[in-house]
């Protein structure tokens, strides 16, 4: 038994030796066929363009090719060369002829040329200084393109200046497309942190986007809710220039004819009398709108003067002796004026986990707004995200304001009667559409316009 059992063991010593053997065999043949030889990887600019087995293969190229350059009058782009060693089989080597078109390809050709710099760099580059400076004109013209007055002053609120530069030939551009490049810009990604109260609307809506444009960047969304905490990317096409332009322009206006009311005692108590039809007044008001790359900003009132007064509507009424004077006011509400006309399209209320502090009443940009009560204009102008905005503070104590108007047509501290014109609605400040943002405020705190507008 001992004998069979030392024979066994003998036995699978040899067959170890013997798979020891074989496998240094395979080692040594596969060392023996490695026919890869020692060669370089030509990286261009960070980018491996070719394998040669000699570096100063493609360094007598180069050389090559720039003597060659020269001699015709023409620059050439110098790329950052590295020679990194590799181990290639012949058949991976790149070939002479191929290297030549290869390193002619990055060599491009460059010239003299003329660029535009925006805040220290060159945005765009043209071929000559003339066709550069032409650009400066261009985009005065295009960014206040058919307007209408007098332009009190236009300048470009970045530091921009013609620069002597070089540039590959299929980097030129002409002036027009310098010109529409600067205004359009270009598109930026941005990432936005979803907080509490957020929706794809409203996001939309702060950052003047579309939730289809927000939809197609991020296709993980497929709801119609977004979470807290998520990150989303928003593609935002900033303009390289900002022209500010201030325009002033004279529109002429009706002032609404007032009614006036005397009271006769020949007539009987209750019984109403037109004596006088009203005829509207005129007068012409001088605004200054502010513009940046065409579109308007901000706008204020410079000057006003009436040329030709109102004449009043005049009505008999039976009842004791006097007279006294009401405003045009259309439908009054039991308490304050309704400022326009038209469907309320956002409540008073919370909305998307935010309190909405107004009402949005739907109306065509330039559908007038009117004051709601008599008062004093204590603001008007532009007021954050409310666009172009005023509030009057009445004599009942509550304070109105009206937000997202596309004109103001009063001025602080001017006194304005009940149903007076005061501006139109319009779409300005963070706004999705046209409509006339309107709130009410009593001792500092919002009140729900529905209460005063029965």
């Amino acid at each position: 038994m001992q004998k069979e059992l030392a024979t066994k063991q003998q036995n699978g010593n040899w067959l170890g030796v013997v798979l020891g053997l074989a496998l240094v065999a395979n080692v040594l043949a596969a060392w023996q066929t490695d026919d890869r030889i020692k060669a370089f990887a030509v990286e261009i600019d960070g980018k491996q363009v070719a394998v040669v087995e000699e570096r100063q293969q493609a360094d007598r190229l180069i050389k090559q090719l720039i003597k060659e350059r020269q001699l015709r009058g023409e620059a050439s782009h110098q790329p950052v060369i590295v020679y990194e060693p590799v181990k290639a089989r012949k058949e991976e080597l790149t070939a002479a002829d191929r290297l030549q078109r290869i390193l002619q390809e990055q060599l491009l050709p460059i010239r003299a040329a003329y660029g535009i710099e925006i805040n220290g760099r060159v945005e765009v580059v043209l071929p000559t200084r003339e066709e550069a400076e032409k650009v400066l004109t261009l985009l005065q013209q295009q960014a206040n393109g058919g307007m209408k007055g007098t332009v009190v002053s236009s300048q470009i609120k970045e530091k921009i200046a013609v620069v002597k530069t070089v540039a590959a030939s299929g980097e030129l551009v002409t002036a027009p497309e310098a010109a529409r490049i600067l205004l359009q810009g270009r598109t930026e990604i941005k990432e936005y942190t979803v907080k509490e109260g957020d929706s794809l609307w409203l996001i939309a809506r702060r950052y003047d986007l579309r939730v289809k444009d927000i939809r197609a960047l991020n296709p993980e969304i497929t709801g119609e809710f977004v979470d807290v905490g998520q990150v989303i990317k928003l593609a935002k096409v900033e303009p390289l220039v900002h022209i500010e332009t201030r325009l002033r322009t004279q529109i002429v206006e009706n002032i609404p004819a007032p009614v006036k009311v005397e009271m006769k005692r020949t007539l009987r108590r209750g019984v109403e009398k037109v004596v006088q039809e009203g005829k509207p007044g005129k007068q012409v008001k001088q605004v200054e709108t502010v513009f940046i790359n065409g579109v308007p900003v901000g706008q204020k009132l410079v000057a006003s003067r009436i040329v030709e007064n109102p004449r009043p509507r005049v009505i008999y009424k039976g009842g004791r002796g006097g007279s006294y004077m009401i405003a045009s006011r259309g439908n009054v509400g039991s308490d304050l004026l309704w400022p326009t006309r038209g469907p309320i399209s956002s409540p008073y209320g919370e909305r998307w986990g935010r309190m909405h502090t107004g009402i949005d009443i739907d109306g065509s940009t330039g559908n007038p707004v009117y004051a709601a009560e008599d008062g004093v204009v204590i603001q008007a102008g532009w007021y954050a995200e409310y666009g172009k905005f005023i509030a009057i503070r009445h004599d009942n104590g509550l304070v109105t304001r009206y937000g997202h108007l596309s004109s103001i047509d009063v001025t602080e501290g001017q006194r304005v009667s009940r149903g007076e014109y005061i501006g139109a609605v319009g779409s300005t400040g963070r706004s999705t559409g046209s409509h006339l943002h309107f709130e009410v405020l009593k001792n500092g705190d919002f009140q729900n316009p529905l209460a005063y507008l029965r």
